[in-house]
């Protein structure tokens, strides 16, 4: 996928606020997401990868929670904030599972999403999990 840089970032955005409302009910399948897309029109092209990153995210969901666990420090995850929990799992999803995107393009972007959605400290904690994360990938 040859996707612009602003192609992507808008397509996490969107990503972004799909899978925080599944932080709150489940997933009902291919229509939901056509649901979501009647009140959040975007591109084609956004719409794409955004649905590539849901459709991953969800696919891999137990997978990607049990990494953000085991690499908590010092914190339950139950009391790790949604919207740290969904950029974490995106970046996760976009470099580790689906290899599309390098890790360190993967927490840059993190990092500046939860700048523009989560708290003051949240890029903070997200960029040590996840560096954590790709550390210990790197070593295996």
């Amino acid at each position: 996928m040859a996707e612009s840089y602003e192609i992507r970032h808008k397509a996490r955005i969107y990503a972004l606020q799909y899978l925080f409302g599944l932080e709150f009910r489940e997933f009902e399948g291919e229509d939901d997401i056509k649901t979501f897309w009647e009140y959040f029109p975007a591109k084609k092209s956004i719409r794409k990868y955004a649905e590539f990153i849901i459709k991953g995210v969800i696919e891999h969901k137990g997978e990607i929670e049990s990494t953000i666990k085991n690499n908590l420090t010092n914190w339950d995850y139950r009391r790790v904030g949604n919207i740290e929990k969904v950029v974490m799992k995106i970046a996760i999803y976009e470099c580790l599972i689906s290899k599309k995107v390098n890790p360190k393009v993967a927490i840059n972007e993190a990092l500046e999403i939860a700048h523009l959605f989560a708290t003051e400290e949240s890029p903070r904690f997200i960029n040590g999990v996840l560096d954590k994360i790709l550390n210990s990938a790197q070593m295996k």
